[in-house]
């Protein structure tokens, strides 16, 4: 898998590939369509769950994070270009998908701050649509129980 298993980062050529995807959403926005535990991502279907997040880990790759990138921004230019710039949000969805991986739960949001060390407000602020929707959309994993 491109993402690296020792906490720090997703792999280089995971990230150009994530980047080079979200530069050509700026001019062509993403087909997304989702329905029946399925969402298809400019003609690529991946199994969903109720949540809309992807079934198995196994199928993140950078068209599903370019898009999840996408649509938190709400196709923003400026707020697209800041996405990775800041590092900070690499670390929550890094810290998101060990925690799963190391326990088979996502965290829920109060202990997300503890093993990231950012403040709720801080998490809020990085991404809108919460941790829950947003951040582990991204990262490829399920929401935790009891997440809207």
């Amino acid at each position: 898998m491109d993402f690296q298993k020792d906490g720090k980062k997703f792999s280089l050529e995971f990230k150009a590939e994530v980047l080079r995807r979200v530069k050509e959403f700026k001019e062509t926005p993403p087909s997304i369509e989702e329905k029946d535990g399925t969402t298809n991502l400019n003609g690529k279907d991946y199994k969903t769950g109720d949540y809309g997040n992807l079934y198995k880990i196994e199928d993140l790759d950078p068209l599903w994070t370019a898009c999840m990138i996408y649509m938190e921004m709400n196709g923003d230019p400026q707020r697209i270009n800041s996405f990775f710039d800041l590092g900070e949000r690499e670390h929550i969805l890094v810290s998101l998908k060990n925690f799963q991986e190391r326990n088979g739960i996502s965290p829920m949001v109060r202990r997300l701050s503890l093993e990231t060390g950012f403040t709720l407000k801080r998490i809020y602020e990085l991404f809108p649509s919460g941790p829950g929707k947003g951040a582990c959309k991204m990262a490829g994993i399920h929401p935790p129980t009891g997440c809207l």
